[in-house]
C-alpha cells in the first residue's frame, strides 16, 4: 500500500511543489500536525481516485492542500509574533 501511495504521489502534477514545501516545514519546524493533515489528505484523495471518483476530487484536494498551507503560515506568523513579544518583556 505504501509503495502504491508513493508511486501515486510521484505521478501527481503538483507533487514536487508540495514535497519541497513540506520537507522544508518538517526539517525546520517539525510540526507533525501539519504533516499528518497533509498526508491524510493525500491518502483520502488516493482512495477516492481508485474508487473511480469524479475529477472534481482533484481540484478539491489541490485547494484543500493550499488551505492547510495557508493555516500553517498563519500559525507561524502568530507564533513568531508572540515570541517577539516575550523577548521584548
Amino acid at each position: 500500500m505504501l509503495i502504491l501511495l508513493f508511486i501515486y504521489l510521484l505521478l501527481r502534477e503538483h507533487i514536487l511543489f508540495y514535497l519541497y514545501i513540506f520537507i522544508y516545514l518538517y526539517i525546520f519546524t517539525c510540526r507533525y500536525i501539519i504533516l499528518f493533515i497533509y498526508f491524510y489528505m493525500q491518502i483520502y484523495y488516493f482512495i477516492f481516485i481508485f474508487l473511480h471518483a469524479d475529477i472534481l476530487f482533484f481540484f478539491i484536494n489541490f485547494y484543500m492542500n493550499i488551505y492547510y498551507l495557508f493555516i500553517y503560515f498563519i500559525y507561524l506568523f502568530i507564533t513568531y509574533f508572540y515570541k517577539n513579544i516575550i523577548k521584548s518583556l
